[in-house]
């Protein structure tokens, strides 16, 4: 069984958090999130209440279930590298890319290409993961 794992990007702050818990409450569209991550511990239930985070500010992005070449995680929002290979019955070029989920997949999503590699096709262990797209947009 595959693990589910996810991390928040802060807006606001400008920080990533691991390692978080989150209650989500409120209505549609006035949604509130209260949470405690590695970032910003919160020791009691009075210290949850003061410490609420609106949807809108937290961009939540899944682990994908795989490490890159360096043993390093590999989430939605990544910029990756994926080497040079042969696919299916095609060669590809070396591709830099964004991790995203679409159709129950993983794609790497090249924003000057149209078309994205499927998790199928790529052999995430051989991938180079650059960062996220939050802190590293520069790397695209």
């Amino acid at each position: 069984m595959r693990q589910f794992k996810f991390r928040a990007w802060d807006e606001r702050n400008k920080v990533m958090h691991y390692d978080f818990q989150f209650i989500k409450s409120g209505e549609e569209g006035n949604d509130w999130i209260l949470f405690v991550s590695d970032k910003q511990p919160i020791s009691n239930y009075e210290g949850w209440l003061k410490n609420p985070y609106f949807q809108q500010q937290l961009k939540i992005m899944q682990w994908i279930g795989k490490r890159d070449k360096n043993d390093v995680e590999i989430y939605e929002g990544d910029i990756v590298i994926v080497p040079a290979d042969y696919f299916g019955d095609h060669w590809c070029k070396e591709v830099r890319g964004v991790v995203t989920y679409e159709d129950d997949r993983f794609y790497v999503h090249n924003p000057n290409d149209k078309h994205g590699i499927t998790s199928q096709e790529v052999y995430w262990e051989k991938v180079t993961n650059i960062g996220d797209i939050y802190q590293h947009a520069a790397a695209i």
